[in-house]
Parts: structure tokens; C-alpha cells; sequence
């Protein structure tokens, strides 16, 4: 193989050769560790920038802290961590080994999970408190732990609780007696619902065939739910080409979210035709005609 040499031009004019790099770069591989851990710590440490294997001996503390802040995520704050550097005088020798005796997890102690506000009667809050893995006498899991709050927050939004606020966020670690506590309070504040539609004039027109459809009447409980299945009941009459339905956060009142709702009508008779080939039954030939399922006045339109 060729090597390709990089030129430039100097001041005089003169070609300067630039060598190619032959820097060496060492890799890590990751021992003693459950196949989660494992992977865990092995992506901390592949995230470090590029290190030299003739420099490798300066980032030993950076490579047992990324090991660390690894094990800690799953609640293993106590680990023991030998690393193993590539022999200098073995120029095949690339490989950093980290053997890891993970110890013993963090347990949970105490663990006070509430829901404050409107939503504190809400099943799929209580729901979502059953199904994590956040609880008393469990493991102590930080990305169980974040993925709660976010999941939490989340579905608050989705239900038109805007104001939502964590109030309390704590994991208190007690290394030496190997527990932690957890506080963990949201105040979900007051359920927003739907306020009036804003439309044009062709969007108007567009929704009188459908008004029996209607779902999201002024006064209703927001929920990003109830928005997504109206728009799919649209979609399935085969009348629209387009359906845009958006909240207007920014004009709300008294706990209204107003809707931005632009329609476009489609065609009404889509053909399609085409021509193809088949081994098994020569050539064939494709006619498709897509007809709308409503009329302009609302009528079922039935194709025989």
C-alpha cells in the first residue's frame, strides 16, 4: 500500500513534506463485569477522546474516574479497578484492560415518590409510580430514577398539565452503610382543556362534512391523545389531502389552548397506472382509483 504524502507550499514556493500520522492508539477492554455493567462501562470509556499509547500512562485516573461514574449509574459506588496499560516495549500492544470487581449496590431505603395538584387522583400518574423500578428495598439505578422524572413530566404535558413543576428532586447517598434515600415530589398544578378552533374560511367549509366527528370540543381536557386519533379520524375519510392541528400555546386563556386547524381538500379520483412483470404470470398490469369516502355534504359515498 502507497502512503499518501500531504504537500504545502512554503513562503519560497518550495513543496514541505508532510508525513502521514503513525500515531498509535490503545483501546480498552472491560473484565469481571455482568454483561450490563459491562457495556455501561465500556461506553464511558470508548467516549474518551483518542489516547496515544505513548501517552496512555497520564490518563490512568481519568480512565478508573469514567469507570466509576459508570458502575455508580446502576448503584455500585464501591468498586475495586485494576488497569492493566499496553506493555511499551510490545508494539502490538494496544490494548488498555480494566478488570473490575464491582462490589456490592446501593440499595434504597427510603423511597418518597408524590404527586401534588390536580393530578394526584390521576391512575396513569399512580401507574407509572407501579411500574418503575424506583422503590423501597430495590436497587439504587440512576437511569431508573431519571427516566421516571422524565416519564412523569411527560405524560403530565400530554395531558394538558402545563404548569407542571418538580419541587423535589433528591438521591441522598450513604456510602459508608451502602443505602440511599430518595425524594421525589411534582406538583402536576391545574389540567388545562381546549379552547376554540382557529381556522380560515376554506378550512370552515372543510369541516362542516365532518362535523360529526368532532371530539375536541371547547371546555374538554386537553390531551395530546385526544388530538392525534380526531386527526386520524379525518385521515380516514379519504376526504383531506393535509390536516394540521396546533396548539396555540401562546393564546391561552383562562386555562383554554386554542387549535390552529388547516385543511386541504384532496382530489376527488386518484388514479393510478401502472405495468409490471412476473415470473409466475407474465406481464401485469396495476389500475388503482382512490375515491374519497365523504362527499362535500357529509354523505357516506358508497363505490360498487
Amino acid at each position: 500500500m502507497c502512503a499518501v504524502l500531504l504537500c504545502s507550499c512554503g513562503s519560497n514556493d518550495e513543496l514541505i513534506e508532510q508525513k502521514p500520522d503513525d500515531t498509535v492508539y490503545v483501546t480498552f477492554k472491560v473484565d469481571g463485569l455482568n454483561q450490563q455493567l459491562h457495556d455501561n462501562v465500556q461506553a464511558f470509556l470508548d467516549t474518551m477522546p483518542a489516547i496515544a499509547k505513548e501517552r496512555v500512562f497520564l490518563f490512568n485516573r481519568e480512565i478508573r474516574e469514567n469507570t466509576q461514574k459508570a458502575l455508580r449509574a446502576f448503584g455500585y459506588y464501591h468498586p475495586e479497578i485494576k488497569v492493566e496499560l499496553p506493555k511499551r516495549d510490545d508494539p502490538n500492544a494496544t490494548e488498555v484492560v480494566v478488570s473490575v470487581d464491582a462490589g456490592k449496590p446501593l440499595f434504597i431505603r427510603n423511597c418518597n415518590v408524590e404527586i401534588l395538584g390536580e393530578g394526584a387522583d390521576y391512575k396513569v400518574f399512580s401507574d407509572l409510580l407501579s411500574n418503575s423500578s424506583i422503590k423501597s428495598y430495590t436497587l439504587l439505578d440512576h437511569g431508573a430514577y431519571e427516566k421516571l422524572k422524565s416519564d412523569l413530566r411527560s405524560k403530565a404535558l400530554s395531558l394538558g398539565f402545563f404548569d407542571v413543576e418538580l419541587l423535589s428532586s433528591r438521591i441522598m447517598v450513604y456510602t459508608e452503610e451502602n443505602f440511599a434515600d430518595i425524594e421525589l415530589l411534582i406538583d402536576t398544578g391545574k389540567r388545562y382543556s381546549f379552547g376554540k378552533f382557529i381556522t380560515d374560511e376554506t378550512t370552515d367549509e372543510l369541516l362542516k362534512p365532518v362535523e360529526s366527528l368532532m371530539t375536541l370540543n371547547e371546555g374538554k381536557p386537553f390531551s395530546t391523545k385526544e388530538i392525534s386519533d380526531y386527526q386520524s379520524s379525518l385521515t380516514r375519510t379519504n376526504f383531506y389531502r393535509s390536516i394540521d392541528i396546533t396548539p396555540q400555546m401562546e393564546a391561552i386563556e383562562d386555562y383554554k389552548v386554542p387549535l390552529k386547524v388547516h385543511l386541504e381538500r384532496r382530489s376527488n379520483n386518484l388514479m393510478r397506472v401502472g405495468a409490471g412483470f412476473s415470473t409466475d404470470e407474465g406481464p401485469r398490469m396495476l389500475f388503482e382509483w382512490d375515491k374519497p369516502l365523504l362527499n362535500s355534504s357529509g354523505l357516506v359515498v358508497f363505490i360498487c
